[in-house]
């Protein structure tokens, strides 16, 4: 349940912050939420993996997993502006 809040009020944040087509919004438009999660969650807000695993609830390689598959589906203009690889 804690999660959920969390999620809806950063959510509610960086739409506002970014605006419409930010790179926030874009992640959840092509990434499943989770991985959306992990990426903002390290790459955005700077935390480390283990970080943003344990707000996430999830194992460190289940992380790594999830930031490693979303590298490949994101988009270049986007990764680039997070500081990602693109394309994996």
């Amino acid at each position: 349940m804690a999660w959920r809040v969390l999620e809806h009020a950063v959510s509610a944040s960086r739409a506002a912050a970014s605006g419409p087509g930010g790179d926030a919004v874009v992640l959840h438009d092509v990434l499943p939420a989770e991985q959306a999660d992990a990426v903002l969650l390290h790459h955005r807000m700077g935390m480390s993996p283990r970080e943003a695993a344990d707000l996430m609830g999830i194992h460190v390689s289940a992380l790594a997993a999830l930031l490693r598959i979303a590298e490949r589906k994101v988009p270049p203009h986007i990764a680039s502006v997070l500081g990602m690889s693109p394309g994996g």
